[in-house]
């Protein structure tokens, strides 16, 4: 989680529902950095390239943002890459 809580029981609280990790904005780029690779480093597994987990949340996210979330244009897909965030007009706001 990146968030403006920083309070001691706003991280508590985020890593007991489910996050992997919790840093409080303003943060340093290379402590995040420094944070997703010990996260990686202690996973003990690889990602793997079949993995669906990025994809389904995209997914959600698409739904709650997009217009027309088969058509996406506010998150876009680049193939052999990942995702790109264009902010258009296309994209909802205020949900």
């Amino acid at each position: 989680m990146v968030t403006a809580a920083s309070d001691t029981i706003d991280r508590v609280v985020g890593l007991e529902t489910g996050a992997d990790d919790y840093i409080a904005k303003p943060f340093e780029p290379r402590e995040l950095l420094a944070r997703d690779w010990l996260l990686e480093a202690t996973s003990h597994r690889e990602a793997e390239a079949f993995d669906r987990a990025i994809d389904l949340r995209v997914t959600r996210l698409r739904r709650k943002i997009e217009r027309d979330p088969a058509h996406p244009e506010a998150i876009r897909t680049v193939r052999g890459v990942g995702y790109m965030f264009v902010p258009t007009q296309g994209a909802r706001t205020g949900n």
